[in-house]
């Protein structure tokens, strides 16, 4: 099995460091270029701000919805002491 070399644009630290580089700006260039910039509404910022509003939405509903059941539940065994404790 022969050994192959590893080859580096830069180098070995550098490559990374240019691979992130080089994504951030051509996010940055999609964002805001004129020609290729998304419609008003659909930019990265404003779609991450709505997802993450809804997931608030959904935890919170779904938080209420566990405390009304919590809270049935602790009555309806308030309800089944009271009733073995008069008989």
């Amino acid at each position: 099995m022969a050994f192959t070399p590893l080859t580096y644009v830069l180098s070995k630290r550098l490559d990374p460091l240019l691979g992130i580089a080089t994504g951030v700006l051509a996010f940055y260039l999609n964002e805001h270029n004129p020609r290729t910039a998304p419609p008003p509404g659909q930019t990265f910022m404003d779609v991450t701000s709505w997802r993450i509003n809804q997931l608030k939405l959904e935890f919170s509903q779904s938080y209420a919805e566990r405390q009304r059941r919590n809270l049935e539940r602790d009555l309806q065994r308030e309800r089944e002491a009271d009733e073995a404790s008069r008989k």
